[in-house]
């Protein structure tokens, strides 16, 4: 048999043209312009412990205005019925990356950069996203910048950037991962610094009156971290005596943090950054979100007593082992079992698939759910760590995650059951708009027409 030189080129040229098929095979975005449509499917998971056979769901202007099993339509309304088919909410990924070749910077303290200047809405990512059912990804700064500036929530569909945007802003990632070069203790050093900074920084942009001093950084209160540290004084900055457009555009942002007009998200690299978060939640007042790696078992009695918190955001691997020191054998940890029995709220992360296929199970949202159900966590929970729990950890639980009146009509089409291998995501919906037809995804079926080749 010749060898072809050129058969990989044109393999890889013939699916990047079946990509390009697939993103723009539907017209801008606009759900405004929407008509009212119909939904109706053999099975309808609302996500909020209703299952209706052989439901509907009406949706006008992009919103859902009705569900339920018998549900009055308006004359001539649109209706598309998928009598075998199974609706669940759209997938919410909490933390990612999608989109960005380079996540992190090289300098360590840049809360003016925004993600949406580093994605690139035609990415792999954004169908791959889409094919897995995915309708709302939060993008963040990688966990490698101390702090690293802003995120944003998107669709994973889109032309423009700007067409894909959901909220700007979003958050501002806090990282506690120590950066290279850095040891821990030095990485939370720096930290404290950037914060004592800002504070001197303001303070010397209000004019004094004779005889009148800001105070200097004093003493926190003692908090959950049990550790006592300087810190600003945040009370004393009166920024209605600053002049207006003296403060740095560069750190402005750092300043909406401060004032609660920013979240923060805070990735915990290990167990005890849990207390490293709280002393900067509580030092500086700011609102946040913790992210962790697999070590969040290990912090469950910290989480557990921090009433305020929210959910956490936990990392793809869902299972680690451990090895005890005494007598060397391994035990496996099931870490949703683990938070779930300890009474933490949590949402899942999944790895972004850059790829049109992945088999590790931690690409697929409806595999993560299946693994945390398999170790025992209550299916409605498991279902909600990767929609409405997540919707609500990036602040948008009042529009996704569920499928309920007054909500984004944000929802996948299975072919079956979710949890059957041979089911696929045939549609997926946001706002109202169908964004996804499996009949309509070249790429994929040139895939399994070369599957089907043996090639």
């Amino acid at each position: 048999m010749s060898f072809d030189p050129t058969k990989n080129i044109k393999i890889g040229l013939k699916h990047s043209l079946a990509l390009l098929t697939l993103f723009f095979a539907f017209s801008g975005f606009s759900a405004s312009a929407q008509e009212s449509l119909a939904i109706r499917a053999g099975k309808i998971i609302t996500g909020v412990g209703q299952e209706i056979k052989d439901g509907t769901i009406l949706i006008e202007q992009g919103k859902i205005v009705a569900i339920g099993k018998e549900i009055q339509l308006p004359a001539n309304v649109k209706v598309q019925r998928y009598p075998n088919g199974v609706i669940i909410p759209g997938f919410v990924f909490a933390h990612s990356q999608a989109g960005l070749r380079i996540s992190n910077e090289n300098l360590p303290v840049v809360p003016y950069i925004s993600v949406m200047d580093g994605i690139d809405p035609i990415s792999r990512n954004f169908p791959n996203l889409l094919r897995e059912g995915v309708t709302t990804v939060h993008v963040l700064p990688g966990n490698r910048t101390r702090i690293g500036g802003q995120g944003a929530i998107l669709r994973p569909y889109g032309k423009t950037v700007d067409e894909m945007l959901v909220k700007n802003a979003s958050a501002i990632k806090i990282s506690l991962a120590p950066g290279f070069g850095q040891s821990p203790m030095s990485h939370m050093a720096a930290m404290r610094n950037d914060f004592l900074s800002l504070y001197n920084y303001l303070k010397s942009l209000i004019p004094v009156e004779p005889g009148q001093e800001l105070p200097e950084a004093g003493t926190a209160v003692s908090s959950l971290t049990g550790l006592v540290r300087p810190a600003p004084k945040w009370s004393a900055i009166d920024y209605k005596k600053i002049p207006e457009g003296k403060i740095d555009a560069q750190r402005m942002p750092f300043v909406k943090l401060i004032k609660k007009e920013i979240p923060a998200v805070i990735y915990c690299s290990q167990a005890s950054d849990v207390l490293k978060a709280f002393e900067i939640m509580d030092t500086h007042g700011i609102k946040a979100r913790i992210v962790m790696s697999s070590s969040a078992y290990k912090a469950k009695d910290i989480l557990k007593k921090r009433k305020d918190l929210g959910p956490i955001v936990i990392s793809p691997n869902l299972e680690t082992t451990e090895i005890d020191p005494i007598t060397g054998k391994e035990k496996k940890i099931k870490i949703g079992k683990v938070l779930h029995d300890a009474g933490i709220e949590f949402a899942v992360e999944t790895v972004t698939p850059s790829g049109i296929f992945n088999l590790s199970g931690s690409y697929h949202p409806w595999f993560q759910v299946a693994t945390l159900i398999k170790q025992g966590v209550p299916k409605d929970v498991a279902l909600k760590a990767l929609t409405l729990t997540a919707a609500k950890a990036i602040g948008l639980d009042h529009r996704l995650g569920s499928l309920e009146k007054g909500k984004d009509a944000n929802f996948v089409i299975f072919s079956g059951d979710m949890f059957d291998v041979r089911t696929w995501v045939d549609h997926v919906f946001i706002e109202g708009r169908e964004v996804y037809a499996r009949s309509k995804d070249h790429e994929l079926q040139e895939l399994l027409k070369d599957k089907e080749k043996g090639n």
